[in-house]
Protein backbone atom coordinates (compact mmCIF):
# COMPACT_ATOMS: atom_id res chain seq x y z
CA UNK A 1 0.00 0.00 0.00
CA UNK A 2 1.33 3.66 -1.22
CA UNK A 3 2.32 6.21 1.73
CA UNK A 4 -0.87 9.16 1.48
CA UNK A 5 2.64 11.32 1.01
CA UNK A 6 3.26 9.44 -2.34
CA UNK A 7 -0.33 9.99 -3.97
CA UNK A 8 -0.57 13.63 -2.61
CA UNK A 9 -0.38 16.20 -5.82
CA UNK A 10 -0.14 19.14 -3.12
CA UNK A 11 3.42 17.50 -1.69
CA UNK A 12 5.19 18.18 -4.98
CA UNK A 13 7.93 20.81 -4.66
CA UNK A 14 7.19 24.20 -5.66
CA UNK A 15 9.64 27.26 -5.59
CA UNK A 16 8.69 30.87 -5.11
CA UNK A 17 11.51 33.42 -6.10
CA UNK A 18 9.22 36.34 -6.54
CA UNK A 19 5.77 38.12 -4.95
CA UNK A 20 4.72 37.30 -9.14
CA UNK A 21 4.88 33.60 -8.10
CA UNK A 22 3.56 33.45 -5.04
CA UNK A 23 0.77 35.61 -6.80
CA UNK A 24 0.70 32.91 -9.21
CA UNK A 25 0.66 30.20 -6.67
CA UNK A 26 -1.86 31.61 -3.82
CA UNK A 27 -4.21 28.72 -4.81
CA UNK A 28 -1.92 25.28 -5.37
CA UNK A 29 -0.27 26.88 -1.72
CA UNK A 30 -3.91 27.41 -0.64
CA UNK A 31 -5.38 23.54 -1.53
CA UNK A 32 -1.96 22.55 0.18
CA UNK A 33 -2.35 23.98 3.90
CA UNK A 34 -6.39 23.15 3.25
CA UNK A 35 -5.71 19.66 2.69
CA UNK A 36 -3.59 19.26 6.13
CA UNK A 37 -5.28 20.99 8.96
CA UNK A 38 -2.41 20.59 10.88
CA UNK A 39 0.08 21.52 8.92
CA UNK A 40 -2.10 25.07 8.01
CA UNK A 41 -3.01 25.68 12.03
CA UNK A 42 1.51 25.77 12.12
CA UNK A 43 1.11 28.85 9.65
CA UNK A 44 0.23 30.88 13.09
CA UNK A 45 3.41 29.62 14.86
CA UNK A 46 5.95 30.29 12.30
CA UNK A 47 4.60 30.33 8.77
CA UNK A 48 8.04 30.31 6.99
CA UNK A 49 8.52 27.10 8.66
CA UNK A 50 5.24 26.06 7.87
CA UNK A 51 5.74 26.65 3.94
CA UNK A 52 9.16 24.44 4.04
CA UNK A 53 7.05 21.30 5.59
CA UNK A 54 3.98 21.83 2.88
CA UNK A 55 6.82 21.48 0.25
CA UNK A 56 7.19 25.26 -0.92
CA UNK A 57 10.44 26.48 -0.87
CA UNK A 58 10.90 30.65 -0.91
CA UNK A 59 13.67 32.87 -1.68
CA UNK A 60 15.62 34.78 0.89
CA UNK A 61 14.42 37.66 -1.03
CA UNK A 62 10.21 35.96 -0.53
CA UNK A 63 10.97 34.60 3.22
CA UNK A 64 12.00 38.38 4.61
CA UNK A 65 8.94 40.01 2.24
CA UNK A 66 6.52 37.39 3.75
CA UNK A 67 7.64 37.43 6.82
CA UNK A 68 7.61 41.67 6.74
CA UNK A 69 4.32 41.54 5.47
CA UNK A 70 2.76 39.33 7.94
CA UNK A 71 4.17 41.20 10.82
CA UNK A 72 4.16 44.42 9.83
CA UNK A 73 0.27 44.92 7.54
CA UNK A 74 -0.43 48.53 6.63
CA UNK A 75 -2.10 49.54 9.44
CA UNK A 76 1.03 48.49 11.47
CA UNK A 77 3.39 50.61 9.73
CA UNK A 78 0.56 53.19 9.41
CA UNK A 79 0.96 53.56 13.39
CA UNK A 80 4.42 53.45 13.63
CA UNK A 81 4.67 56.20 11.33
CA UNK A 82 2.43 58.25 13.39
CA UNK A 83 3.98 57.62 16.13
CA UNK A 84 7.33 58.80 14.76
CA UNK A 85 5.55 61.76 13.97
CA UNK A 86 4.50 62.46 17.37
CA UNK A 87 7.92 61.43 19.17
CA UNK A 88 10.76 63.48 16.76
CA UNK A 89 9.33 66.63 17.11
CA UNK A 90 9.18 65.95 20.82
CA UNK A 91 13.04 64.44 21.24
CA UNK A 92 14.35 67.94 18.82
CA UNK A 93 12.63 70.51 21.60
CA UNK A 94 14.38 68.74 24.10
CA UNK A 95 17.57 69.09 22.36
CA UNK A 96 18.12 65.32 21.45
CA UNK A 97 18.51 63.45 18.17
CA UNK A 98 15.38 62.35 16.73
CA UNK A 99 16.54 59.24 14.61
CA UNK A 100 14.65 56.61 15.96
CA UNK A 101 14.44 53.70 17.32
CA UNK A 102 16.88 54.75 20.29
CA UNK A 103 19.50 52.66 21.79
CA UNK A 104 19.29 51.69 25.63
CA UNK A 105 21.83 54.86 26.16
CA UNK A 106 19.78 57.29 24.48
CA UNK A 107 16.70 56.16 26.32
CA UNK A 108 18.10 55.63 29.78
CA UNK A 109 19.64 59.50 28.67
CA UNK A 110 15.86 60.89 28.02
CA UNK A 111 14.39 59.27 31.12
CA UNK A 112 17.41 60.16 33.28
CA UNK A 113 19.09 63.40 32.39
CA UNK A 114 16.54 65.32 30.05
CA UNK A 115 13.22 64.24 31.76
CA UNK A 116 15.11 63.88 35.31
CA UNK A 117 13.47 61.11 36.45
CA UNK A 118 14.81 58.99 39.42
CA UNK A 119 15.38 55.97 38.59
CA UNK A 120 13.21 52.58 39.68
CA UNK A 121 14.97 50.59 42.74
CA UNK A 122 15.00 47.66 40.07
CA UNK A 123 16.62 49.97 37.11
CA UNK A 124 19.40 51.29 39.68
CA UNK A 125 23.09 50.44 39.01
CA UNK A 126 23.83 50.96 42.87
CA UNK A 127 23.42 54.01 43.20
CA UNK A 128 22.80 56.04 40.04
CA UNK A 129 21.09 55.82 37.06
CA UNK A 130 21.37 52.98 34.97
CA UNK A 131 23.65 53.85 32.05
CA UNK A 132 20.99 51.86 29.43
CA UNK A 133 17.38 51.33 29.41
CA UNK A 134 15.72 48.65 27.87
CA UNK A 135 12.73 49.36 25.68
CA UNK A 136 10.20 47.33 27.38
CA UNK A 137 11.39 48.91 30.78
CA UNK A 138 9.43 51.78 28.87
CA UNK A 139 6.15 50.88 30.12
CA UNK A 140 6.78 50.75 33.88
CA UNK A 141 8.67 54.96 33.15
CA UNK A 142 5.10 55.32 30.97
CA UNK A 143 3.01 56.81 33.39
CA UNK A 144 5.59 59.84 34.51
CA UNK A 145 5.69 61.47 31.04
CA UNK A 146 3.59 61.65 28.05
CA UNK A 147 6.67 60.85 26.15
CA UNK A 148 7.63 57.52 27.15
CA UNK A 149 4.03 56.50 26.87
CA UNK A 150 4.57 57.17 23.42
CA UNK A 151 7.95 55.66 22.73
CA UNK A 152 6.61 52.58 25.12
CA UNK A 153 3.68 52.48 22.30
CA UNK A 154 6.34 52.60 19.52
CA UNK A 155 8.61 50.02 20.80
CA UNK A 156 5.57 47.53 21.17
CA UNK A 157 4.61 48.59 17.30
CA UNK A 158 7.71 47.88 16.22
CA UNK A 159 7.66 44.38 17.31
CA UNK A 160 5.40 43.45 14.87
CA UNK A 161 1.51 42.58 14.95
CA UNK A 162 2.58 39.02 14.79
CA UNK A 163 5.92 37.58 16.53
CA UNK A 164 6.58 34.00 15.06
CA UNK A 165 8.00 31.40 17.36
CA UNK A 166 11.34 29.90 16.37
CA UNK A 167 12.10 26.20 15.37
CA UNK A 168 12.11 24.73 18.53
CA UNK A 169 8.65 26.10 19.52
CA UNK A 170 7.56 25.24 15.35
CA UNK A 171 8.82 21.31 16.07
CA UNK A 172 7.05 21.23 19.36
CA UNK A 173 3.74 22.10 17.98
CA UNK A 174 4.33 20.46 15.28
CA UNK A 175 5.42 16.82 17.41
CA UNK A 176 1.98 17.64 19.38
CA UNK A 177 3.71 18.20 22.42
CA UNK A 178 2.55 21.68 22.68
CA UNK A 179 -1.26 22.29 21.41
CA UNK A 180 -2.59 24.92 20.02
CA UNK A 181 -5.63 25.89 22.13
CA UNK A 182 -5.63 29.04 20.54
CA UNK A 183 -7.48 28.18 17.28
CA UNK A 184 -9.36 25.43 16.20
CA UNK A 185 -8.73 25.17 12.30
CA UNK A 186 -7.36 27.19 9.29
CA UNK A 187 -9.61 27.30 6.19
CA UNK A 188 -8.56 28.91 2.99
CA UNK A 189 -10.95 29.79 0.26
CA UNK A 190 -9.80 28.64 -3.52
Amino acid sequence: MAKKADKDPYKAPLEIGSERALRANIRAICQRFNADPDLARLLIVNPILAFEDAGITLSEEMRAHVMQALRFPPKQRQRIAALEDQIKPALAARGLDDSLPLSGERRAELVFTSLKLQPLAKDREGKKAPRALAAERLIDYAPRHELLGLLARYERARQGALIFQRRSVYDAYKAGKKEHRWIKAVRFNV
